[in-house]
């Protein structure tokens, strides 16, 4: 132990002596293990950590599988008929129970002011099979999902707190959800949000025996494994129960299977955690770079002590004590590292929760910089003081006497040049990789904001939700929207007003649909489409005129001939080359039998029904919404003010006057709508960028200082160069030969690297190549750039070389 308190002293009066190498070192691995460590919170907190109930890896999400739709069309994942969930609940062995649910938003009313909450319908023993109990009052009680059961609700901690001042008094308490009647008779744990981000839960009440068999109402089911039960048993449990099922029932079941998935997998998807494993690789990359630099320090102060090391070898110092002596000089750069590391982090992690605290994340995502943060960043350290001072130090204890004596270490001095060079050349190759990586990223950010060039200023938006115990027709859902708009548009505050059942990039329903003239076999064969209904003037809010033919128009009512308006993509996909004006397309999804053809009366240009972060052609059509009535209506409202949501509350009172029940919500600027769907891939390009340049910095400065040192150890040979009449120009040649022959090698290996990372992210990209070439071509110019500039200094100090002291150096 005295020994090695010794060489930590030692190690500090030696790091002491050289202030800017060592800050140098301390900041390439606090820049790696910070950025690790603070995208490892991320990770953990969103993919890993799971949900935070009892044994949470026994929770499993099922649903259906069409196994006869194309690839082609949309996802193949279905939610389940409640007929099937009740033959799979009486038929399968393997879990616990199952229980069924379905997501909804629930307008709150009656006690006080309208309110719309995220909210779900769960059958009676979803709240036992999740094994978590009420903080106040209790769940649902088994025969409260009967249809002529009383209603009643659950409410969530934070609705509980901001609603009623946390209560006590709220159990017993009535209410009007969704404009029915219901009682409080139960609050959930704070932190509860099942099944992503709820906060009022209803029984799921339907009538198996009333709703036929087949398309119509469908549920999402989740299960509790029994013990011993593993994943794969379910899965193969339920493949055989679906393919009975199919067997038994071909009219409604034929092609249906089931899928069973771990819960959260279900929600988070591959998209966002193969790009948080992508952004940790990333980092890690960074700390490679990190622990490379630090090498190429240790190695260069190694080679100044080979003198010192073999005269301690001779003088009876064990090869082990040598190595943990140099070993200690890493140890104590990587511990200040981390020491700054740590705060780095945990303003990483501090700031992506504020950039996520109002974007309705799933309940179980807790980042936080915890205990298995930290262990990891102390993991990162060990790793990053091995990774860079153990072959130096091998290499320095290596050296015998009589070599350093006979060749004055020369040839040790050689051995950590070769050293030093592949160490730039894995740096190149390492900042090739993850720049090209965030110019992809940049790339997709900028595709992303082409997909939204429309008009975006001076307009409000807001959502609501029309009761279906009041609104349960077409009619009076057209009367409404229709005398909402007409007030609307009377209000001096206002310029003009739409509504429809989306806005642009927010991304819209699809639905099947068949083209007049054309033969579908099976209902597979149908394309897909997106579809949206809207009023009259939607598409001159965003600044979308019609390009051929005509827009909605008053007369398009439900008694006139069913109309539609299709965009240019969908045009050039069902009719290419052709006049899509006069001709016919018909809706042909499940359960809308009976659909009437619909007349195409105008094109318009695409209007971003897609979801801008959703690979997808964009393809799509609109319905009046006078012919097809939607229950969910987003106002689309232009406003005199600059900032359009100055006219919020008389939006609201308007809506209020027609209906006391029924609150407005998401309510956002057009502009703020764009940018919150855009989040995601802006954020992850902006990390990317932030890895690409820390990478660009540490290999510049890891060139600079191999080629800085490689200069000095060559001053004797360059003063006999040029007292042997070589020109300035001639010794700038030699160095920068040397640090090309390292910057080509490095390119080539990292093109080569960047080809498989670049297939890696190609599942995140919208739009762009992931072997595009203008990013590959730009980060070499980047890099090459960059990298004759790191040159340059050494070079010139090369030239500018006095022969007579070069001669007499060291």
């Amino acid at each position: 132990m005295n020994g090695l308190a010794r060489d930590v002293r030692f190690g500090i009066r030696r790091l002491a002596r050289t202030p800017g190498q060592t800050l140098a070192a301390v900041t390439a691995l606090t820049l790696g293990i910070g950025l690790s460590t603070a995208v490892f919170s991320m990770t953990y907190g969103i993919v890993v950590r799971g949900l935070p109930f009892e044994e949470p890896e026994e929770l499993l999400h099922l649903e259906s599988e069409d196994q006869l739709r194309k690839p082609s069309q949309n996802q193949p994942s279905l939610g389940v008929y409640l007929q099937d969930f009740l033959e799979w609940r009486r038929r399968q062995t393997v879990f616990e129970g199952l229980a069924a649910f379905y997501l909804e938003t629930a307008n709150l009313s009656g006690d006080s002011h309208p309110e719309r909450v995220e909210g779900a319908y769960l059958s009676a023993d979803a709240f036992g099979l999740l094994r978590v109990r009420p903080a106040l009052g209790r769940g649902f009680l088994a025969g409260e999902d009967s249809p002529r059961a009383e209603r009643v609700v659950v409410l969530g901690w934070g609705i509980w707190q901001a609603r009623y001042g946390g209560d006590p008094h709220v159990i017993g308490r009535k209410l009007r959800v969704n404009g029915m009647p219901a009682t409080v008779v139960g609050v959930m744990p704070k932190g509860f949000g099942f099944p992503l981000h709820q906060q009022v839960w209803q029984p799921l009440r339907l009538d198996p025996v009333r709703l036929r068999r087949g398309p119509g109402q469908t549920v999402e089911v989740f299960g509790r494994l029994r013990d011993g039960a593993t994943l794969e048993q379910a899965r193969a449990e339920m493949t055989g129960i679906a393919r009975a099922l199919a067997a038994e029932l071909p009219a409604t079941n034929r092609g249906r299977g089931a899928v069973v998935r771990p819960y959260t997998e279900k929600y988070l998807g591959s998209g966002p955690a193969g790009m948080l494993y992508s952004m940790l690789g990333a980092c890690l990359l960074v700390l490679l770079l990190g622990c490379a630099n630090v090498a190429a320090l240790t190695t260069a102060r190694a080679a100044q002590r080979t003198r010192e090391m073999a005269l301690r070898a001779a003088l009876g110092a064990p090869r082990g004590r040598l190595v943990r002596l140099l070993l200690v000089e890493t140890f104590l750069t990587a511990a200040l590292g981390t020491a700054l590391a740590v705060p780095l982090a945990y303003a990483g992690v501090r700031t992506f929760n504020a950039l996520i605290a109002d974007r309705n994340v799933p309940f179980w995502v807790n980042v936080a910089l915890d205990q298995r943060a930290l262990l990891f960043a102390a993991g990162l350290t060990l790793l990053a003081a091995l990774a860079s001072g153990l072959v130096p130090a091998l290499q320095a204890s290596r050296a015998g006497l009589a070599e350093v004596l006979k060749d004055e270490g020369r040839s040790t001095s050689q051995r950590m040049g070769w050293t030093l060079r592949a160490i730039v050349v894995m740096e190149v190759a390492v900042s090739c990789a993850l720049l090209v990586g965030a110019g992809l990223m940049i790339q997709n950010v900028r595709h992303v904001s082409t997909r939204t060039g429309f008009r975006t200023s001076r307009l409000f938006t807001a959502r609501l939700a029309l009761n279906e115990s009041r609104y349960a027709g077409n009619a009076e859902r057209v009367r409404f929207v229709e005398e909402l708009l007409r007030r609307l548009r009377q209000d001096p505050a206002v310029l003009a007003a739409a509504a429809g059942s989306y806005v642009p990039a927010t991304g819209s329903a699809t639905s099947a649909y068949a083209v007049e003239g054309e033969i579908y076999a099976a209902e597979k064969d149908y394309p897909v489409a997106h579809m949206a209904s809207v009023s009259t003037g939607f598409f001159e809010r965003f600044g979308a005129g019609v390009v051929r033919g005509r827009g909605f128009e008053p007369l398009d009512t439900a008694g006139s001939l069913p109309v539609a308006v299709v965009n240019q993509s969908f045009a050039r996909k069902s009719w290419p080359g052709r006049d899509p004006l006069g001709r016919r397309i018909r809706i042909a999804l499940n359960g809308r039998a009976g659909e009437p053809w619909r007349t195409v009366v105008g094109v318009v240009p695409d209007l971003a029904m897609e979801h801008v972060a959703i690979s997808d052609d964009g393809a799509g059509f609109y319905l009046p919404l006078s012919q097809e009535g939607s229950a969910v209506l987003n106002l689309v409202v232009e406003t005199r003010d600059p900032d359009p949501l100055t006219v919020t509350q008389r939006v609201r009172d308007h809506v209020a006057a027609l209906d006391g029940d029924l609150p407005i919500y998401y309510v956002y600027s057009m502009e703020q709508a764009v940018e919150i769907v855009g989040f995601s891939p802006r954020f992850f390009a902006a990390a990317f960028s932030v890895f690409g340049l820390a990478a660009l910095l540490l290999a510049s400065v890891g060139i600079y200082g191999v080629l800085a040192l490689s200069v000095e150890r060559r001053i004797p040979e360059i003063g006999i160069r040029m007292a042997l009449g070589a020109r300035p120009g001639s010794v700038l040649a030699l160095v920068f030969r040397q640090g090309l022959a390292e910057l080509l090698a490095g390119l080539g290996l990292g093109l080569l690297l960047a080809w498989p990372i670049a297939k890696l992210l190609s599942g995140l990209l919208v739009g762009v190549d992931p072997q595009d070439p203008p990013t590959f071509l730009g980060v070499v110019l980047v890099l090459t750039a960059v990298s004759l500039l790191a040159c340059w200094f050494p070079a010139r100090r090369a030239s500018r070389t006095d022969p007579v002291t070069a001669i007499r150096y060291d």
